[in-house]
């Protein structure tokens, strides 16, 4: 898990300094004279958002799942370059793993609470780095053997409230809309005689829309 996140991590900032060099310059120049300094901004910024997730547990014997989930954002703008990004989602995981000769899948329900710091080098593109508390909600297991299923409800013990971490790169559209990409990893110690881990990392696209901005401000 460790080795995967860190090359995850050494991909995304590769990432964000060949999309966002210009030709020998540095990110940081883009601060210093880039046309977002000289542009006006919004202090606020609400917006909800359409997620689909793609997570994985630090297990060998598991399969990534997709799953669709959602968020409500809320940025403050410490200046026009620079901001603060909160707000709550609905972050569901699934993964699939065999069971003798049938298909096992978990899905497992959080509250995220994440808390990240934003950089906006220009008007359209945004970088950003932070944690986030992943508050359990409920997980089940089902099993598949065509063509039957079988579903169960994990008691509240075997998962827990998680703490973890994102990367994410955003593109701005001129009629208010976001595209998003975000690697995102959770972890939180768990039994050692317990099958199950609470460790999980992965993928995120999402599509949000602005549907609140404060006055601007220069």
């Amino acid at each position: 898990m460790k080795a995967t996140s860190s090359r995850y991590i050494t991909f995304f900032l590769f990432a964000f300094s060949w999309g966002f060099g210009q030709g020998s310059g540095l990110l940081i120049q883009q601060y210093n004279r880039g046309p977002a300094l000289d542009s006006k901004f919004s202090r606020w910024t609400l917006q909800p958002r359409i997620e689909l997730n793609r997570f994985n547990t630090d297990l060998n014997s598991t399969t990534p799942e997709f799953t669709v989930g959602g968020r409500l954002s809320l940025e403050y703008r410490l200046s026009s370059t620079v901001g603060l990004e909160s707000g709550v989602g609905f972050t569901p995981v699934a993964y699939s793993y065999a069971v003798g000769d049938s298909l096992g899948i978990d899905h497992l329900k959080y509250l995220t609470f994440p808390l990240g710091l934003k950089l906006h080098p220009t008007s359209r593109i945004s970088i950003g780095l932070g944690g986030s508390y992943n508050l359990y909600q409920q997980g089940a297991f089902w099993v598949k053997k065509e063509p039957f299923k079988r579903k169960e409800t994990y008691p509240l013990e075997v998962f827990s409230n998680t703490f973890g971490g994102f990367l994410q790169l955003e593109y701005h559209f001129f009629w208010g809309g976001t595209f998003s990409l975000h690697y995102i990893w959770a972890t939180r110690k768990s039994p050692l005689t317990q099958p199950q881990t609470n460790t999980t990392s992965g993928f995120r696209l999402g599509i949000a829309y602005t549907i609140w901005r404060s006055g601007s401000k220069r």
